[in-house]
């Protein structure tokens, strides 16, 4: 099952999906789950705000446009639970490669590659995908604070590259983006207020970013980043497993998957979605890297998956 991008999310009927959030709500301000949210008003867009599956989506479209080919999203994910970490750009990092992992597990097909924008302000990290002939470009931070925080915010462009136009635009929409890590809207009483954050736990005391693992701080092919897809697909209860192997004389990490379907069905259902992070890995850190092989039928043959092309490749004997 493909789950829709965010584009066709944006461009679906928002009738259904409506937050109903109280009218006394001050224009701007936004309120996920864990804090509170404000982003300016943006000269020349409209606000939209919708949910989706998975979780709270604000969206933003070019105002009189009937069919907009551009859009910017804002997803936020915060809680009142401390920190096991101080934020960094490498957690952020992990976080939002995490995120695409687990799209692309529930069958998402996403392509990505690092993109080069960063908030001005957080520890932040961010990505361009390739979606359904949308292009998407995300840039993910962490607002700080003593409590875990997420946040999203995606540049759309649809069936076209973005133009610098698009990106001056983006900056600045990401520049307006202020988080309150202190304080969660309240209804209760039936009017919008603002209640501090009750502490759930004790916050940990800030310490040092830890230092970089010795295999990336020489450039060297990670083994456990590579996989992780398989462990993702295991916690969706999916039978995937990555394993170190020799094939054919040499060191590889050879795939068995299993399940209703026959290994061919899946196999071709779940290839991408591992091979995604293991050659993401394996082209940014080259040194050491161990071929993919899928066994690609019941009787264990065995095929080499292509990082170029990403597809299944040749048979190996």
């Amino acid at each position: 099952m493909r789950f829709a991008t965010p584009f066709a999310l944006f461009l679906l009927s928002t009738s259904f999906a409506q937050l109903a959030f109280a009218q006394e709500v001050p224009p701007g301000t936004y309120c996920p789950d864990g804090h509170v949210l404000r982003v300016p008003p943006q000269p020349g867009w409209v606000e939209q705000t919708h949910t989706n599956l998975l979780g709270a989506e604000f969206v933003f479209a070019p105002a009189g446009v009937a069919q907009p080919d551009r859009a910017m999203l804002l997803q936020g994910s915060g809680s009142t639970y401390g920190r096991s970490e101080q934020a960094t750009d490498a957690s952020v990092r992990a976080m939002l490669e995490r995120s695409t992992d687990l799209r692309n597990a529930l069958g998402g097909g996403v392509d990505s590659e690092p993109f080069a924008m960063r908030h001005p302000r957080h520890p932040s990290a961010a990505s361009h995908e390739l979606s359904g002939g949308s292009h998407l470009y995300t840039v993910a931070f962490d607002p700080g604070g003593p409590y875990f925080a997420f946040y999203s915010a995606t540049l759309v462009t649809k069936d076209r590259a973005a133009t610098p136009e698009d990106f001056a635009g983006f900056k600045r929409f990401l520049a307006s983006i202020e988080v309150d890590v202190a304080h969660v809207c309240d209804f209760e009483s039936g009017v919008f207020a603002l209640r501090a954050i009750e502490r759930k736990s004790p916050p940990p005391a800030a310490r040092a970013p830890a230092p970089a693992s010795p295999l990336h701080a020489t450039g060297e092919f990670e083994f456990d980043q590579a996989i992780r897809a398989c462990w993702t697909l295991q916690e969706l209860f999916v039978g995937a497993y990555c394993n170190r192997r020799e094939v054919s004389g040499r060191p590889a990490v050879v795939v068995h998957l299993e399940g209703d379907d026959p290994v061919p069905q899946l196999v071709d259902r779940y290839a991408r979605t591992i091979a995604t992070p293991y050659c993401r890995e394996a082209k940014a850190h080259p040194r050491g890297a161990l071929p993919l092989v899928f066994e690609s039928d019941e009787r264990g043959a065995l095929r080499e998956y292509d990082c170029a092309g990403m597809q299944l490749g040749k048979a190996v004997r």
